[in-house]
């Protein structure tokens, strides 16, 4: 180095290792927490204690960045802040557009060390055109953002392999600002990002089959990477969408996602024969219809009666879980009482007077 101290916020993962001390995993570590605001943040890092802060300070510092932009920023991006959470991101977000951060002074939630943090690490600015704020370079310069891969990802601006993966686990991506949705792309990681890439490959239109897609056609939905596609794949054909839960890695929102996104075409059972038995009257040959699942008037109707039954399944596991430690207390409480009345009876504490005459 020459005698300058590299940004924290903006120094990629080949940066980190060859200037400082840290590993791998510290390095991939500071970068999947970014941005930092001030060097007190680094001490919340695991594995980042007193020596290696020391050393860190020799050779990096923290470069503070660009105030979050209240009246665009995404809800992750106002969750980072230090005091607002889930519930208060969306009271922001719903009460948008403001003039001031003084307005914000309304809103349930926002004590006086949420507002001092407001003020420091937050503002309040107009949306600024994308053409303005990208500079103008060659689209043929550009990184196509929906078909690169993940080593072309690695080697942009603050992007590390954990990053990177998200990027592409989270495609196809409509526009470049649609960057600001994949956790850890903020403020200070997103200006650099948008100067490099572009979308030009987008996702056909029309739904794909489940039963029929190719890998690529799977992998262009958001969450699912190379390893989930190939999954989906060997677990044709389905029946159902409740099937695909029993694949690692399809939990129920990327499965209400695959619904929304995807084609599963209904596959009903064709007419059955039934075995004709000779002679036997209460048998009869011909086809039987499937009844419609339907529920008593007045009750819940099922749109999908296969995921209803998992859901059922998971409330059932759970009432019984959260059963099992007051049935276990009262076992154990039934065992203790009878064992300290023998201990009292038979150390002559305790007379049980004789019932027979």
């Amino acid at each position: 180095m020459d005698g300058r101290r590299i940004d924290l916020n903006s120094a990629d993962l080949t940066t980190l290792l060859r200037e400082t001390d840290l590993d791998l995993r510290k390095a991939e570590a500071l970068l999947n927490s970014r941005p930092f605001w001030d060097d007190a943040e680094l001490r919340m890092l695991p594995g980042f204690g007193r020596k290696t802060l020391r050393e860190l300070a020799a050779v990096a510092r923290v470069v503070p960045p660009s105030p979050t932009n209240i009246n665009i920023c995404t809800p992750d991006a106002l969750q980072a802040l230090p005091g607002v959470g889930a519930v208060l991101a969306r009271r922001i977000i719903a009460g948008r557009p403001y003039s001031s951060l003084d307005e914000l002074v309304e809103l349930k939630g926002i004590n006086r060390a949420v507002m001092r943090t407001l003020r420091r690490r937050a503002g309040v600015t107009e949306r600024q055109p994308v053409e303005s704020a990208a500079p103008a370079s060659a689209d043929e310069d550009l990184i196509d953002l929906n078909s690169c891969d993940e080593a072309t990802l690695r080697g942009l601006p603050c992007v590390g392999p954990a990053l990177a993966r998200r990027i592409v686990v989270d495609r196809p991506f409509e526009d470049v600002d649609a960057l600001l949705e994949v956790k850890g792309i903020g403020a200070a990681v997103f200006p650099p990002l948008r100067a490099r890439l572009a979308v030009r490959a987008r996702a056909p239109a029309g739904r794909p089959d489940v039963n029929a897609c190719s890998p690529q056609a799977l992998q262009r939905l958001r969450g699912i990477g190379p390893a989930l596609a190939d999954r989906v794949i060997s677990g044709r054909p389905y029946a159902h969408w409740g099937e695909l839960l029993e694949l690692k890695g399809v939990g129920p929102a990327l499965l209400e996602r695959l619904r929304s996104a995807c084609e599963l075409p209904a596959t009903r059972p064709e007419a059955v024969e039934a075995e004709f038995v000779e002679d036997e009257s209460w048998f009869t040959e011909g086809g039987f219809e499937p009844s419609p699942f339907e529920a008593a008037p007045g009750l819940p109707q099922l749109r999908d009666p296969v995921m209803s039954l998992v859901a059922y399944e998971a409330a059932v596991g759970q009432e019984i879980r959260r059963r099992m430690p007051l049935f276990l207390s009262g076992w154990l409480v039934a065992v203790a009482l009878i064992t300290g009345m023998l201990f009292l009876y038979f150390s002559g504490f305790v007379r049980i007077p004789e019932l027979l005459p």
